[in-house]
C-alpha cells in the first residue's frame, strides 16, 4: 500500500485548481459544494496519477462480477446487486500500484464508518482487499480521536486542504463566478 499513501500524503492539504474545477462543473446547473469537493479530489488524483502507477476509473461499464453489475451513472461508477434494487455510488475508484481503493469525499459531518461495506463489490470484482480512503474537511481530520474506528478497520482519512466553513465560502465564490 506503499503507492496509495503515497498519493493520499499528497492528496492531503492539497489546494484546489479552480480552472479544472470549473470545467468538470459546467455540466451542471447548479453544482452543490458536495459535487465541488468531489471535482476538487478529482482534479488532485488527475495531477497526482502522472507520478505514479495508478488509474482512476479502470472499471468499464457494464462490467459484472458474482452479484454486482458495474455501471456509469451520471458519469458516477455504481455497483448493482442482480438479486436486490441496492445501488452503491462511488466518489472515485482508484488503483493504485497493485492496491484498488475507494475514495469517498465527505465534505459535511458524515462518519466515515459508514462507508465501510462499500468495499464488498469491489473486493468481489478484484478478488482481493480494497482500500478505503475517506477525505474530510481538515478541521474534522484535526477534531477526531485517532485512530479512528474507520483507521483501525483499515480505512485511511486524508485532510481536505482547509476546513470546512472556509470550503463553504471558496466554493459558493466558485459556484457563482
Amino acid at each position: 500500500m506503499g503507492v496509495l499513501h503515497d498519493v493520499c500524503s499528497r492528496l492531503a492539504y492539497h489546494p484546489p485548481d479552480w480552472n479544472v474545477i470549473r470545467r468538470k462543473a459546467h455540466r451542471f446547473e447548479r453544482a452543490s459544494s458536495a459535487q465541488i469537493a468531489l471535482f476538487h479530489v478529482e482534479a488532485c488524483l488527475e495531477k497526482i496519477a502522472g507520478g505514479y502507477h495508478m488509474s482512476l476509473d479502470g472499471i468499464k461499464d457494464g462490467t459484472k462480477s458474482g452479484r454486482h453489475l458495474f455501471l456509469y451513472e451520471s458519469g458516477r461508477l455504481c455497483a448493482a446487486r442482480f438479486d436486490e434494487h441496492e445501488r452503491i455510488i462511488y466518489d472515485v475508484v482508484i488503483q493504485a500500484g497493485r492496491t484498488p481503493a475507494i475514495v469517498d469525499v465527505l465534505p459535511e459531518s458524515i462518519a466515515p464508518e459508514n462507508c465501510h461495506h462499500r468495499v464488498h463489490p469491489l473486493r468481489e470484482l478484484y478478488g482481493k482487499d480494497v482500500a478505503s480512503v475517506a477525505v474530510v474537511p481538515a478541521n474534522d481530520f484535526e477534531s477526531m480521536s485517532h485512530p479512528t474506528r474507520f483507521e483501525q478497520r483499515g480505512g485511511i482519512l486524508v485532510p481536505l486542504y482547509t476546513d470546512r466553513t472556509s470550503f463553504l465560502a471558496e466554493a459558493k465564490q466558485m459556484i457563482q463566478r
